[in-house]
């Protein structure tokens, strides 16, 4: 979205404009996969798990800390990721490697 709106043919008052629309756009779908992400935030007074107030959170902390969560939530997803599994054939000895999916919703395959 971004290089289509720097390689077009618009006035560059229209690019910034644009430019700028998008990037509060991309802000918002971090926040909302960020919310998501939370389960719980813990204060001294109270445990907050709404979302809309884990999301109010996220929108009004500074900077710093915003861009901690969003680094440890990440980081978390790649630990938890499955890794490819190298895999010989017993027949051909073809090697290769196969991703493993815990997605419930393919186990059956396409349309079962």
């Amino acid at each position: 979205m971004i290089q289509n709106i720097t390689n077009s043919d618009l006035p560059d008052n229209d690019k910034l404009v644009r430019l700028n629309q998008s990037m509060i756009r991309i802000t918002e779908l971090t926040v909302d996969a960020l919310k998501w992400s939370i389960v719980e935030i813990r204060t001294p007074g109270a445990i907050v798990s709404e979302t809309e107030y884990i999301k109010e959170f996220l929108l009004n902390c500074d900077r710093k800390l915003f861009n901690r969560i969003r680094d440890h939530v990440i980081d978390l997803r790649q630990i938890a990721e499955l890794k490819p599994l190298d895999i010989v054939c017993d027949n051909c000895k073809h090697e290769y490697q196969q991703t493993v999916t815990l997605d419930m919703t393919s186990f059956f395959g396409p349309a079962s």
